[in-house]
């Protein structure tokens, strides 16, 4: 059942462009740790989805849907036994980033001002869509939070679970 999550996670992102996204972040990460969402996507989403909705909508679903699966492939891991065959690196910092598309959904849903919201899931990946493309939209100003910045202590059990078993431990 584990293999198959993570099978079933690495496919929604390969068919979405949504690896290529995971494969950006490390480079953001380390050269622009910056909270303000506009650099932190532009520098992050590969340009085929920044230029079509549809890919665009797609790679965020399916970061979102692969995120649960995560979660569940945490919670249910023996870091001491990972799947065999299975790269946990890759599946850690996948994860990982599964996770920083929830946060950015989950604080630009809320986003109140300016603006309409909060929005709905649909109206907030139109915003997103909208920011990196130049267009009107109301959250520009939308700063993102770190959802590693308590590393260890504060980091979901799921995610730790993932990192263990790559053998790259969360510091503490």
């Amino acid at each position: 059942q584990q293999t198959a999550a993570i099978l079933y996670a690495q496919l929604a992102l390969q068919t979405s462009s949504g690896d290529e996204l995971v494969n950006n972040i490390a480079d953001t990460v380390t050269n622009n740790p910056s909270g303000n969402l506009k650099s932190m996507l532009a520098s992050i989403v590969p340009a085929d989805a920044a230029g079509d909705l549809t890919k665009f909508t797609a790679m965020v679903d399916n970061l979102l849907t692969a995120e649960g699966v995560y979660v569940h492939l945490g919670n249910t891991l023996d870091p001491n036994v990972p799947p065999p065959g299975m790269n946990m690196g890759d599946v850690a910092q996948k994860a990982a980033v599964a996770l920083l598309m929830v946060t950015i959904m989950n604080q630009v849903e809320s986003a109140p001002s300016p603006g309409p919201g909060p929005y709905t899931p649909t109206q907030a990946v139109d915003q997103l869509f909208a920011l990196i493309n130049n267009q009107s939209n109301n959250v520009s100003d939308t700063n993102i939070s770190d959802p590693f910045a308590n590393m260890g202590s504060g980091s979901p059990a799921w995610l730790v679970h993932i990192f263990d078993a790559a053998g790259a431990p969360y510091p503490a």
